[in-house]
């Protein structure tokens, strides 16, 4: 989608970081269902095994963000 000057000068930064944030959780959600169904909670715990609590908190919470089983994942 191409956007004119105005419509451009008119996105706020807080609007271009959503639309950034969504994408990354569209391709991390390709990548989760890309893995077998009995292995996406190992493979997301190895992820974010050197990772703050943080980290882990937001992994094991992705599969429910991109609607898929399991819907959470305990690590």
């Amino acid at each position: 989608m191409l956007l004119s000057r105005k419509e451009l000068s008119m996105v706020t930064k807080d609007d271009h970081e959503m639309r950034n944030q969504q994408e990354h959780l569209q391709q991390c959600c390709q990548e989760l269902r890309n893995i077998d169904t009995k292995c996406r909670c190992p493979a997301l715990k190895m992820m974010v095994t050197r990772e703050p609590e943080l980290m882990s908190q937001r992994a094991r919470s992705l599969p429910r963000a991109c609607n898929i089983e399991p819907t959470e994942c305990y690590f």
